[in-house]
């Protein structure tokens, strides 16, 4: 039960986000440097939500709907 419970708050495996890097930071992703104002597509996973989380990048909102 408790692995149930536990999968289910988790993100999905390989769903991920768009977000955009805020002006002052800079992140690298899969060996290549993002400065402020790019946008780019990374897993939603603990690592990203990290990033989200301490303000360096910022999601971006879905446009197509």
């Amino acid at each position: 039960m408790a692995a149930r419970i536990k999968a289910a708050q988790e993100p999905e495996a390989n769903s991920t986000v768009k977000v955009r890097v805020r002006s002052n930071y800079r992140v690298v992703e899969k060996g290549v440097p993002h400065t402020g104002g790019d946008v780019l597509e990374v897993l939603n996973d603990q690592e990203h939500d990290i990033w989200i989380k301490s303000g360096w990048v910022e999601l971006v909102k879905d446009e197509s709907k």
